[in-house]
């Protein structure tokens, strides 16, 4: 991390999308007197551990960036609250790019009254995405993370000058007028 070239510490944050209380319950029913059987007891407490340990783990890299000054590239997918309240403890010390984002426009606002930044990834081209699409133009400060988005992720075939791309080839940012 000393070296010059290193500029951020990434992707760190928190991903709640997998716990397996979520899971089980679209496939576990409740009992007839609404309580949860004992499997979804038993998914929840091992949720809660999950998010615990991923807490304490991003709280550590943010400590180990603020240590070596560099700023962070966070990942955050279904655990807005949770990520926010540690943004805040240390937006003060390091400074964040939400990369891929896809909540609303007030937590765009909120990091970026914060110092931090928002980035808007291939999503933006999703044919359903239409408020993802709608932020960027929102936003005070936008950054496209446009280099590592393969044509796959648009959602539709890019052509220039009547030559498809292929799917597996990388978009550099100077093809972004093709696909905005």
């Amino acid at each position: 991390m000393k070296h010059p070239k290193v500029v951020a510490i990434g992707g760190i944050g928190l991903d709640f999308s997998r716990l397996r209380s979520e899971q089980e319950n679209a496939e576990v029913s409740q009992t007839v007197f609404g309580a949860a059987d004992f499997h979804t007891v038993q998914a929840e407490i091992r949720d809660e551990a999950e998010v615990a340990v991923q807490a304490a783990a991003f709280e550590q890299q943010l400590e180990l960036a603020v240590a070596a000054g560099k700023s962070v590239v966070v990942h955050q997918r279904d655990s807005w609250e949770d990520t926010i309240e540690l943004l805040r403890k240390y937006s003060r010390r390091v400074r964040a790019v939400a990369h891929g984002f896809d909540a609303g426009p007030e937590q765009a606002e909120e990091l970026l009254d914060l110092g931090h930044f928002v980035s808007f990834s291939g999503i933006v081209t999703f044919e359903n995405a239409g408020e993802v699409r709608e932020r960027p133009s929102q936003s005070r400060s936008i950054e496209l993370w446009w280099k590592a988005i393969p044509p796959i992720l648009c959602r539709y075939q890019i052509a220039i000058d009547g030559v498809n791309l292929p799917l597996s080839a990388r978009l550099p940012p100077s093809l972004l007028i093709f696909v905005a």
